[in-house]
This record gives C-alpha cells, structure tokens and sequence, in this order.
C-alpha cells in the first residue's frame, strides 16, 4: 500500500485501524469461547491481516503490530492444544488483550495528533 501524503487520508486509516481492532478484540473474546467455530476463526484471521495491511501508512506501529500477532499465534495455539488450561487461556488472552488496547490507543493518538 503506497504511503498517502494527504492528512485527511491517514486519519481515514487509522480511524479503519482503531474499528478493525475494535472488531477484532470482540471477536477474539468470542473466538476464545468458541475456538472451534471456523468461520469465525477466518473472520478473526481476515481482520488481523487487514491491520497488517493498513499499517504501511504507520510504520511507527510496526512493534505493536508484532506483538498481537505473536499473542494472536500462542492464544490460538493454545487454544487448539490444550483447550481446557483454563488460567494459561486466560493469561494469555489478557495479554493479548493488552496489546490489542496499546496499539488502538496509540492509533487514535495519532488522530488526535497535529497534521
């Protein structure tokens, strides 16, 4: 995705990154619930990699980007594992949970921020 120069244009994509995580995090919380519903899984997956995909427009996430995804990967793992490790799920969802809040936080800084 080519960097835009306009203002207007990344606030328009970090507003769709802020949602996207939002969405993202209520769906994962689902996800966790019912870790065997597939189309949710690929509902979960597709709005992880929309993030990825947007966020050439902010390389300064980059790090924050890594973090979810590693979260994203060892939650899922764990959860197709060991399903019922009850206090692991939920350390691990808290982090990611974490990570999702960081970068979302730091996304609508960025809208906040003088152009």
């Amino acid at each position: 995705m080519p960097i835009p120069s306009n203002p207007g244009d990344l606030s328009a994509i970090a507003f769709r990154v802020a949602a996207v995580l939002e969405s993202y995090q209520l769906q994962i919380e689902r996800l966790v619930a019912d870790w065997r519903n597939r189309p949710l899984y690929r509902s979960v997956t597709a709005q992880l990699d929309e993030v990825g995909s947007l966020l050439g427009a902010f390389p300064q996430l980059a790090v924050d980007m890594v973090e979810v995804v590693v979260c994203h990967a060892k939650l899922l793992n764990l959860l197709q594992s060991h399903p019922t490790a009850g206090d692991a799920v939920r350390q691990l969802q808290s982090r990611q949970c974490e990570a999702v809040a960081c970068m979302r936080r730091k996304t609508l800084r960025m809208l906040s921020a003088p152009a």
